[in-house]
């Protein structure tokens, strides 16, 4: 840190330093009026768009240690219209950047290097054992003792560092997954469920042999992908194509433990006002390996937030929110890099009654066959279904029953039957056994 010498030298020092260090892409100006009435000592243009603008001050480390200074030169950054704002005193860079709320303090060269690869600018890389360390403190503190052993167990090894993007992440895919799996409710149980729906989706699934999922884009929960999004990062993506990008590749099933099979309640909100089915499955493969339930299939029970004093809590929700705050330092942020899928297995208090377990589809080239396009009746949004061999899909349609308010349940239980038997299916059907329901 330089704290004596001429401003006038080392702003000419600077400058020869710039202009010799950056391709012809760069335009390094000495004096530049980004905002009327202020000329800033340098800048640095890419293709003539204003990329950073750079003030030239003795002991510039300060500039990023000292609140009321540093708050200053975020107003300038922002009024300006550059992407970063620097004070320099030749040998430390102090770098204010939109990409983060904190500024960085890197030397000359790694300045040059992120201008002109385009990097972030970020402090050193941060320590994966202290961060993992951290984090399963934090998880242990919030009753989340499968998650605390899970980073315990592999510490370090289960992240990783990117410096060119200036992000920490999970090491693995399947890293990711499974701390997901381990975050969200025990999965105990999860082996049989059932599913409410129409008795014509009943007996399309039984001609056709085939298990259709919807987009998620047309679920009736409109929070659905939003939820989890405000609760963890606090912003709502906008309704622009990018928003969209996640989601259009999601498929779902909606499925419920096998304890509220046949029952009253369920019947009138998702058995077609108990005209419907009732349909029971049972998983093919044990959970406990559950990577052999098919490419790109997710299951796994739905963890709902509270109401407490008055206002929706999400404890697991809260604990992402942490990880995604944790100071790294400036300039790095971890990311989620299946947050696209798993954050669609969070959902409000509102439908705990639900007891919600959730079979996703991801498919992430978009271009599996066959799929159809459809229009959803209810919220008249258009969008994709996807359709699965039942012989392929990961669930097994082991058992119907019939609707309580069906007109002919008799006959309908016997002819649905005659169906599965003529495709060598061994189900059983069977009438509801609700009695009081008109």
């Amino acid at each position: 840190m330089r704290i004596r010498g001429a401003v006038q030298e080392i702003e000419k020092e600077v400058f020869e330093f710039l202009r010799n260090s950056l391709d012809d892409n760069y335009e390094v100006v000495s004096g530049y009026n980004a905002i009327p009435g202020y000329c800033f000592d340098i800048a640095i243009l890419r293709n003539r768009v204003l990329l950073a603008v750079v003030e030239v001050k003795l002991g510039a480390i300060m500039y990023g240690q000292n609140p009321r200074m540093f708050e200053s030169q975020y107003s300038l950054l922002h009024i300006s219209g550059a992407v970063y704002f620097v004070v320099t005193d030749g040998d430390d860079y102090c770098v204010f950047s939109k990409e983060s709320n904190r500024p960085t303090i890197i030397g000359r060269e790694d300045f040059v290097r992120c201008i002109a690869h385009r990097y972030p600018m970020a402090a050193p890389e941060p320590d994966r054992e202290a961060f993992a360390k951290a984090i399963a403190g934090s998880a242990n503190n919030s009753g989340f003792r499968f998650v605390a052993g899970l980073l315990k167990r592999r510490g370090a090894d289960l992240f990783k560092c990117d410096p060119k993007s200036a992000t920490i992440s999970f090491s693995l895919e399947s890293d990711e997954d499974s701390f997901f799996r381990k975050l969200l409710p025990i999965a105990k149980g999860i082996n049989h469920t059932c599913r409410y729906t129409s008795l014509d989706s009943t007996f399309k699934l039984l001609k056709d042999k085939r298990q259709c999922m919807c987009n998620i884009l047309c679920m009736n929960d409109r929070s659905e992908g939003i939820y989890a999004e405000k609760k963890v990062f606090g912003t709502v993506p906008d309704i622009k194509e990018s928003a969209f990008s996640d989601s259009d590749h999601c498929y779902i099933l909606s499925l419920m433990a096998t304890s509220i099979e046949d029952d009253l309640t369920m019947w009138r909100l998702y058995g077609d006002a108990a005209k419907g089915a009732c349909l029971h499955y049972a998983l093919k493969e044990k959970l406990a390996n559950s990577s052999k339930l098919g490419e790109g299939f997710f299951l796994a029970k739905v963890s709902y937030g509270a109401l407490e004093n008055g206002r929706e809590v999400h404890k697991e929700l809260d604990f992402l929110r942490m990880i995604h705050q944790y100071d790294l330092g400036a300039g790095w942020r971890f990311k989620f890099n299946r947050w696209g899928i798993w954050k669609h297995f969070f959902k409000s208090y509102h439908f705990k009654d639900e007891r919600e377990i959730r079979l996703l589809y991801y498919d992430r080239n978009d271009d599996r066959e066959p799929y159809e396009w459809i229009k959803n009746e209810e919220s008249q949004i258009v969008t994709k279904m996807q359709s699965f061999s039942l012989e392929d899909f990961p669930l097994d349609l082991q058992g119907i029953i019939v609707g309580p308010k069906c007109m002919e349940p008799k006959m309908i239980t016997r002819q649905l039957q005659r169906l599965a038997a003529t495709q060598n299916r061994d189900m059983s059907v069977s009438a509801s056994r609700i009695e009081v329901y008109r």
